[in-house]
């Protein structure tokens, strides 16, 4: 038993004679009896991990960088990634600054500024870390007016890259490199780019294209007769106008109207004088737009209805071509109507009889219709009998 503690203290003693061994030369000669759990973690201590070697390099950094030519400078936007591998306050020098060359925009980092540092563009690091950015430049032209040059210098070889430069092909043009213009990719020489440009002058304005004068026309026209059971008769007619300026526009009364109001545009317009020629004259609702309405209310007396006869329904003649009429006659409610004649054939119903602002009106209503009248005057001839169905007992 003591025997195999002795065999172990000494082969510990063995272990830790190498790194006291010029301690131990000076020291006088003895023995001392140290504690098992002291004697591991010195053991262990003396044994501690190497230090880990340095980095190859104190930072990686990745760029891309694009340009676009103007009159007098050349304006830059440089993007970098940049990563640090040692420990705060180094310094990675990125782009050089020329004279002419300035700094328009720098991102706020943390742990990282970007600044221009003794006419460098550069990224001083407070810590190791990674940080992606942009930074904008200018870069001012030297030469005389209509040849112009700029050469941008990188400070650090990983920032040679090739610089897309954009270039307005109506007002300049490359000298270097030559290029027809457009989107040109410009490679560094000896860590320098270098862009020459020339105006081409002024640039022709560009003319819209004249859009052809759209023809007046009548869209569409709803008209309403209301009448009486003594034959005094109410017709309102408007018409949707497709127009893109003044024009006139001439309304012939059929035989027996008289106008009594005229709207264009929704504001009251002037009556011209008696007659059954009116002359008017319409304009779009508003500039730059290619519609307007005109609205005429007239009235006429067909006289008192009798037991039976006919009737004849008609609109005014426009100057204009019409593309669609559509017109509702609200009669008296006692006689029955039957259409023989005229250009507007009779229909079932109207698109317009929902929201129909007459409908509490009473009366017989007929509903007629008519496709592109051009230069006539729009009519219906109507029979009426009285209606006797349900009035007599048989």
């Amino acid at each position: 038993m003591h025997r195999g503690k002795y065999v172990l203290f000494a082969l510990f003693a063995a272990i830790l004679s190498a790194p006291f061994k010029a301690a131990a030369e000076d020291a006088p000669m003895g023995s001392a009896t140290v504690p098992l759990k002291d004697l591991l973690e010195r053991w262990t201590a003396s044994r501690g991990a190497a230090p880990s070697p340095p980095p190859p390099v104190d930072a990686l950094v990745q760029s891309a960088l694009s340009a676009r030519v103007a009159a007098d400078a050349l304006h830059i936007e440089a993007r970098f990634e940049v990563k640090v591998l040692v420990g705060s306050g180094l310094r990675v020098p990125l782009l050089r600054l020329e004279p002419d060359a300035y700094v328009e925009k720098t991102p706020a980092l943390e742990g990282a500024t970007v600044a221009a540092v003794d006419g460098t563009l550069c990224l001083v690091a407070e810590q190791a870390g990674s940080w992606t950015f942009a930074a904008s430049l200018i870069a001012r032209a030297s030469g005389a007016v209509g040849a112009r040059a700029v050469e941008i210098v990188a400070a650090s070889p990983a920032v040679r890259v090739p610089m897309r430069v954009e270039v307005d092909e109506r007002a300049f043009r490359l000298v270097e490199p030559r290029a027809p213009g457009g989107t040109v990719e410009v490679f560094p020489r000896n860590g320098r780019w270098r862009v020459a440009w020339q105006a081409t002058g002024p640039a022709k304005p560009v003319r819209p294209p004249e859009r052809p004068p759209i023809e007046p026309r009548v869209s569409r026209a709803s008209a309403s007769w209301i009448s009486t059971l003594e034959g005094l008769a109410t017709l309102r007619v408007r018409y949707d106008l497709q127009l893109d300026r003044e024009q006139p526009i001439v309304l012939e009364l059929s035989e027996g109207h008289r106008l009594l109001r005229v709207a264009i545009n929704g504001r009251p317009a002037k009556l011209p004088q008696d007659g059954r020629n009116v002359p008017l004259v319409v304009a779009p609702a508003d500039l730059g737009e290619s519609n307007g309405s005109l609205e005429v209310v007239l009235s006429r007396s067909w006289g008192v209805f009798h037991l039976s006869g006919q009737l004849r329904l008609e609109l005014p003649r426009v100057s204009w071509p019409i593309a669609e009429i559509e017109a509702r006659a609200r009669l008296p409610a006692v006689f029955h109507y039957r259409r023989v004649g005229g250009s507007m054939e009779q229909i079932e119903e109207s698109g317009g009889t929902s929201d129909d602002p007459e409908a509490h009106l009473p009366g017989h209503v007929l509903h007629f219709r008519q496709y592109l009248v051009s230069t006539s005057a729009p009519t219906v001839d109507l029979d009426y009998s009285v209606d006797l169905a349900g009035q007599y007992f048989r």
